[in-house]
């Protein structure tokens, strides 16, 4: 599933793609926080880094009324200029089941989010005011 671009390319926030890159495997998830953790390294104006995991499957309604709202999510404007790095990332649970039990996604949609590679947080539902406000929360370095 997805394609094989979109797993190389990894990193949102900075506008590299409309929709979120497509995770598939724990290799494809180490690989995506450790280029998040170089790129937010690279840049003065960045410290450190959070990457947010979407668990979503395609007959799940709930998760498909959120994924406008979630693929704009990388380009708004207060969460490209937080103080961490953002890197937003979809997973589906059917195409990826060693992903999806490791991090215990019963209810769709998931979101879990990850700051300098530790899990610290994780909402559940298509909440778009919540979700927003976590991502702010998290991209914010003075919330450790």
């Amino acid at each position: 599933m997805g394609g094989g671009g979109g797993k190389s390319r990894g990193r949102r926030g900075a506008n590299a793609s409309p929709n979120p890159p497509v995770l598939s495997s724990r290799e494809d998830l180490d690989r995506a926080l450790r280029d998040a953790a170089a790129k937010a390294s690279e840049s003065d104006k960045k410290k450190g880094s959070l990457v947010v995991l979407e668990f979503t499957a395609e007959w799940c309604t709930v998760c498909q009324k959120i994924a406008p709202f979630w693929r704009g999510l990388g380009s708004d404007a207060k969460v490209v200029s937080a103080d961490r790095l953002v890197a937003l990332y979809t997973i589906d649970v059917d195409a990826s089941p060693d992903l999806t039990n490791s991090f215990g996604a019963s209810g769709l949609p998931l979101f879990v989010f990850l700051v300098d590679g530790k899990k610290v947080d994780s909402l559940v539902g298509a909440q778009q005011t919540a979700l927003r406000k976590m991502v702010l929360k998290h991209a914010s370095s003075s919330n450790k």
